[in-house]
């Protein structure tokens, strides 16, 4: 008979079991008397027959656990297990005296030695016998097919007898437990494992599927199991006998299907595991395989429009530069041309000119704006910023402009003059310049006005919300465009580009530099009614800084501050002698007073020595560094309580450089070729210095610094030949930078390429052989040039 016992599993979820119905029995009253004088008796109990009876956690646990368990409820009697090491040991513990109760016993196999000494309850429970063998084993129907064959069975068990009795030829091979029969079948120790099926199946379902299979369902050896007690134990008797006919069948139903199903036969192998889940496991590994080919895909995408994000970045910085050399070089010889005496149409033709070469710096700085931003590299720098001042610079900074189609330029700030806020002063410059440019750009009459207001939010007075308003009587802007100006390179209409010109960048830097800063940008604009730009920004009030001295305090008794009876001072740092030169005679026409150092060491002891009002530095110097300079300096400033402005100088401009410029205290950035106009803005800046270019200023020219020019150039070309043949790759880059540095300052622009090509290859993993051919060109080139000296 093959049990399935699952239909009282629901009412035992409805129905906690305490409360579960039962026949009241008619106990006498001498098994009632015994029950008051033995509360507790003993069994015997086998520790591991699962799910029949076996012991986990000290406790006695299995099917016929459960119908002793249903007896104490009805009846009052406890049970409790006497130690024994085998079956065989019980029945003769069971015969003395010493235990009380076998639960699990069949009156068809009793063992010999308790054959006609006991008194048996009623069956329980039925099961039948079971044959399992390997999956190549025959089909058996009857034990006399086994004869000539070994079959393991559980040691101790009456059945064992009964096989050597009836079938001599069967080999019987006594194992410890079921499992163990199982196992020996696997070794090939036996041929094949006898028990019931309650009890084999569990365990191939678990541990053994498609390695062991039943093989047959013998018929003649039915399991019915009772308990029996001693013939001297006929009140025990009736007391059992009793309580198990009080049982109902879902209380039955109930013990079945709980022990028979939910028995512990420890974690399935992974042969079981693959034979029920093994479909499962292909489908998820498949999926799993997939997702990661997925992610693979995705991760080699991500990082393959990573590289060209970098390769876009180190195209853009090169074509910059590239295009930066002869277009500097272009603006400086036009800013010096302005300075001669033209007649009207030369001054015209040099007007047009300088305009044409700032729109195409300016559309140039814009396209490199936007590329940071797409890709994430702009990193803001806060600070203390004082913002009436700032708000003043800017605003004079765009007066010429204003002026020029006579246009009113008003500032109007809400808040008080001492104002200091914690935000990224050149990034929300840019914003301003942007908004400033368009609005004086659309607008013919009238003017345009800045208000700048400041609202604290919250309790806490620090924490607030700066608004920028630019407001123009210009042209305006209909309703369905206004979102749209802000894209890249998107004006209202074509008509708007032929007419005013532009690229359309201008409002979409603003608005992402707004937005990387926390804030944003509204617009609100009729066509013909002019426009107004709203920034809104968090900004956090602070102090001033340390080493910030009070505005009232009288200029002339403040170092590095000019006060219009004196000249700025200006330390020169840079180890290029041709450099030198070019930024002493800028400084000289710009009414500065210079200090020329040509090495660290001793740019270090004069900036200690004298209070210089700004500090030009080179990044690439010899044997220490722009960046270590600039940091020693600041950490001896600190204990001064003192800061002097320092400017890198270096013909370098991609973010790396910029970055480390930042990391070393410097406060600002002084690209090579450096422009006149671009020096005088730093000097005003940092140097709160007016200066006037006037026509009578001696003209600055780099044909007067060829011969210094050449004779270093020589220099650093035998430098740089001794390091490569040295196989000083890191030497050899440094003399590569010197020579492209000081061929931009005196603008002869093929050497400057043929050294940036140079100092690429050599900032790779090794030597480059295309280095000799480079070298040999710009000898070549100093050759020429010595050759049009004369």
């Amino acid at each position: 008979m093959r049990l399935r016992h699952r239909c009282g599993l629901l009412a035992a979820l409805l129905l906690p079991l305490p409360a579960l119905a039962f026949f009241a029995p008619n106990f006498s009253p001498e098994e009632k008397a015994w029950l008051a004088t033995h509360p507790v008796a003993s069994v015997v109990y086998d520790a591991d027959w699962r799910p029949i009876e076996y012991i986990q956690n000290g406790k006695m646990q299995g099917l016929a656990a459960g119908y002793l368990e249903a007896i104490t409820r009805i009846s009052g009697l406890q049970f409790k297990r006497a130690p024994t090491s085998s079956w065989t040991e019980g029945d003769k513990a069971l015969l003395a005296g010493s235990i009380d109760i076998a639960p699990t016993l069949s009156r068809l196999r009793l063992p010999a030695v308790l054959d006609g000494k006991l008194l048996l309850t009623s069956d329980y429970f039925s099961a039948s016998m079971i044959l399992v063998t390997r999956p190549n084993g025959r089909i058996y129907f009857d034990l006399n097919q086994l004869n000539n064959h070994s079959v393991a069975f559980k040691r101790g068990s009456a059945y064992i007898k009964l096989l050597r009795e009836r079938y001599p030829g069967i080999r019987v091979v006594e194992v410890p437990s079921p499992q163990a029969a199982l196992e020996a079948v696997m070794a090939g120790d036996a041929d094949a494992a006898l028990d019931m099926d309650l009890i084999l199946e569990p365990l191939l379902r678990r541990q053994f599927y498609s390695s062991l299979q039943v093989s047959g369902v013998l018929a003649d050896l039915p399991v019915f199991l009772a308990m029996g007690v001693r013939k001297d134990q006929r009140l025990l008797h009736g007391i059992l006998e009793k309580s198990l006919h009080a049982l109902t069948a879902e209380e039955a139903n109930h013990i079945n299907s709980d022990w028979l199903e939910s028995s512990d036969y420890g974690a399935p192998s992974l042969r079981a595991i693959w034979g029920y889940h093994g479909a499962s496991i292909i489908a998820l590994l498949a999926l799993v395989a997939l997702i990661a080919a997925l992610g693979l895909r995705a991760e080699f995408h991500r990082r393959k429009a990573r590289h060209s994000e970098q390769m876009k970045a180190s195209f853009l910085a090169v074509m910059t530069h590239e295009i930066r050399t002869p277009m500097n070089a272009i603006l400086s010889a036009v800013e010096l041309l302005e300075k001669t005496r033209l007649d009207d149409k030369q001054r015209n033709l040099a007007s047009v000119a300088r305009t044409a070469s700032d729109s195409l710096l300016s559309l140039l700085n814009d396209i490199l704006d936007i590329s940071k931003l797409e890709a994430g590299s702009v990193v803001l720098e806060t600070v203390a910023t004082p913002m009436v001042g700032w708000a003043q610079e800017t605003m004079q900074m765009m007066h010429s402009r204003a002026d020029q189609k006579n246009l009113v330029l008003t500032l109007v700030t809400n808040f008080d003059r001492a104002l200091l806020l914690d935000i990224d002063p050149t990034r929300l410059r840019q914003i301003l310049v942007n908004l400033l440019t368009n609005a004086i750009k659309f607008t013919e009459h009238g003017g345009v006005t800045v208000t700048l207001s400041y609202r604290s939010i919250g309790a806490n007075d620090e924490l607030g919300v700066l608004e920028l308003e630019v407001a123009d009587t210009g042209i305006g802007i209909a309703l369905n465009e206004q979102e749209a100006i802000f894209a890249p390179f998107h004006q209202a209409d074509s008509s708007t580009t032929r007419r005013y010109g532009g690229t359309g960048l201008g409002l979409s830097i603003s608005r992402k530099l707004a937005q990387l800063m926390g804030g944003g940008i509204l617009l609100k604009s009729e066509p013909g009614n002019g426009a107004v730009f709203t920034v809104s920004l968090p900004a956090k009030r602070t102090s001033p800084p340390r080493d910030e001295r009070p505005a009232a305090q009288d200029d002339a008794s403040q170092p590095g501050k000019h006060d219009g009876r004196r000249r700025p001072t200006v330390l020169v740092i840079d180890d290029q002698p041709a450099n030198l030169a070019m930024l002493d005679a800028q400084l000289e026409e710009l009414g500065c007073d210079a200090t020329l150092c040509d090495n660290s060491g001793d740019g270090w002891l004069l900036s200690a020595e004298e209070a210089f009002d700004l500090i030009l530095l080179d990044c690439n110097l010899p044997e220490i560094d722009g960046y270590t300079l600039a940091q020693r300096i600041r950490e001896r400033e600190k204990l001064q309580d003192r800061h002097t402005p320092i400017l890198a100088i270096s013909a370098s401009g991609d973010l790396a450089h910029q970055q480390r410029v930042m990391e070393s205290g410097m406060d600002g950035l002084l690209p090579k070729p450096i422009r006149l106009n671009a020096l005088q803005t730093m000097l005003e800046l940092w140097c709160d210095a007016e200066f006037e270019t006037a026509a009578g200023h001696a003209e600055v020219s780099s044909s007067e610094f060829e011969p210094v020019y050449i004779d270093s150039l020589n220099d650093d070309l035998d430098d740089l030949e001794q390091a490569l043949h040295q196989q000083q790759q890191e030497l050899a880059r440094h003399f590569a930078h010197r020579i492209k540095g000081a061929a931009l300052s005196t603008h002869h622009d093929t050497i400057a390429d043929l050294a940036t090509r140079l100092e690429q290859l050599l900032t790779g993993p090794g030597i480059d052989d295309e280095c000799q051919p480079l070298l040999a060109a710009l000898r070549q080139e100093a050759l020429t040039l010595l050759k049009a000296m004369g």
